[in-house]
């Protein structure tokens, strides 16, 4: 009976959890159409929402010999979330940033089976690697410096 008892409360305790796991993983064959894949040193994987900052949920540095990443989503399941991958190399503590994946929608995770609602489905599990990686876009620092070279180049009246 007491065993009996024990089962049924791990049993109901495995149910009523309401966790999500994503699982990610980013490997080198994964990023090499960005400009520079040989600098890439750490990956994070962001939760962003229209309107608001976006969050820092996971990293990984390069060298890890997990096979996967689990990281707990169940807080982004509700609100219209969307999460990516930024790829990103520390130089002397400077934070360069190399690339980004793919934007992919906590439902699209969900049905792709990257994300899994039930704990005791570990091993049917997909990886998600993030998808099509890019360079990010010229930030407006490029900009500017183009605006002051184009300054500098005009002429003084006499």
């Amino acid at each position: 009976m007491k065993k009996l008892f024990i089962a049924f409360a791990i049993a109901s305790l495995a149910l009523m959890s309401q966790a999500s796991y994503l699982y990610w993983q980013v490997q080198s064959e994964d990023y090499t159409t960005i400009t520079e894949p040989s600098k890439v040193n750490t990956a994070y994987l962001y939760a962003k929402k229209d309107g608001a900052a976006d969050t820092k949920i996971g990293a990984l540095k390069k060298g890890n010999e997990q096979e996967y990443y689990a990281v707990d989503v169940s807080t982004f399941a509700t609100g219209g979330y969307s999460f990516y991958i930024e790829l990103v190399n520390y130089d002397s503590g400077v934070k360069d940033v190399l690339g980004y994946s793919e934007t992919k929608s906590y439902a699209e995770l969900v049905s792709s089976g990257y994300i899994l609602e039930t704990p005791l489905s570990i091993t049917s599990a997909n990886v998600w690697h993030g998808g099509a990686y890019a360079a990010p876009e010229p930030t407006s620092g490029v900009l500017m410096l183009l605006g002051l070279a184009g300054l500098a180049l005009k002429r003084r009246k006499a």
